[in-house]
Formats: C-alpha cells, structure tokens, sequence
C-alpha cells in the first residue's frame, strides 16, 4: 500500500508502475486500474470502497438508485463510481469544491462522502430519507476520530450513517487483513 500525498521528488506513476500487479492491494498499477474500470471485480478492487458497497449490500440497501460520491480520488471516488455503477447506480461524483453540493446531497439516495473536511456536513445538507457513508477520517479540535458528518447533529435526522469510527474504516482494516492472508 502507498500512503499518500507522496513527496514532490518522487513520481506517482513511476512508484504504481513498480508495484506487482498481485500485490496491488490499492489497485493502482495500471493493469489494475484497467481491471476496474472495465468491470472486471475479479482481481483486486481498492478496499475501501468495496467495503463501503459490502457493508451496503449486507445491510439489504438495493444501490440501483441514485448515489452520490463526494470524492474523485482514483483509490476511493472513480473505483466507488465503478462499483456501483456495476451494481445499476446512477452515479453523480463531486469533490470538496463541487458549487451545488447541498442541492446534489438533497436529490441523492445514497452519499458517499471521503472529502477529508471533518465535521463539514451537518443536518442542514440532508433530508430525514438520507442514507450516509463516511469514509474519512481525521481528528477534530478536540482530538477525537471523526469524518466528514457531524454525526451529533444528524443522528436522530436522517435515516442512516456510517460511524466514524467503527463503520467503513473497521470493515476495510478487515478486508485488508482478509487480502494479506488470503494473497
């Protein structure tokens, strides 16, 4: 796994292009890459985002619907996009500087928000029919875990959200410990 931002002197592509494809746990190598955005889910898939679909389907949610994913990285956003599109979603993706987002939150079934601005998505950009995944994590001004929703603001508002911690997070730390043993 390449934990990121990698240093300036030191070339994204050059370090995905050395990593066996294999042992590509992220699916950043390009014939990974290639994998996903061509449908094909029996390789390799980016953890977190297969963690965000599997702790959906286990919980029975039907993703054919509308889905929002607020990031656009190439391990979360595009392989998230990818996934549920797979799955029939009508797929909108965003990023932190997205103008309308409150608009595009409001209109979606489901939001998959990894935007890294803790605490930056209270009540107010959601409905009481909102279905929330968190996958950020950071730590607030009082130096607890948290991510992207205010989850004391929503909890008893919209119908369901992931934790931070103990929701995404915990099921991708299994995933990849489920990868290292099994690969």
């Amino acid at each position: 796994m390449i934990f990121r931002p990698l240093p300036k002197h030191i070339d994204e592509k050059e370090v995905a292009l050395a990593i066996s494809p294999q042992k590509d746990l992220d699916c950043i190598n390009p014939i990974n890459k290639a994998k996903i955005y061509d449908g094909d889910v029996n390789g390799f898939i980016p953890l977190s985002p297969k963690a965000a679909v599997m702790l959906m389907e286990d919980y029975g949610y039907n993703l054919a619907k509308r889905a929002l994913i607020i990031n656009r990285s190439q391990v979360v956003g595009k392989p998230l996009a990818m996934l549920l599109l797979n799955r029939n979603a009508t797929v909108t993706i965003a990023h932190s500087k997205t103008e309308n987002i409150k608009e595009l939150i409001k209109k979606s079934d489901y939001v998959f928000t990894a935007m890294g601005k803790m605490k930056s998505l209270d009540r107010s950009f959601f409905t009481e029919k909102s279905i929330i995944i968190d996958l950020s994590i950071g730590i607030d001004e009082n130096g607890k875990l948290c991510g992207d929703i205010d989850q004391e603001d929503v909890n008893d508002f919209v119908q369901a959200y992931t934790p931070v911690p103990g929701g995404v997070g915990s099921l991708t730390n299994l995933l990849l410990l489920e990868s290292l043993i099994h690969e």
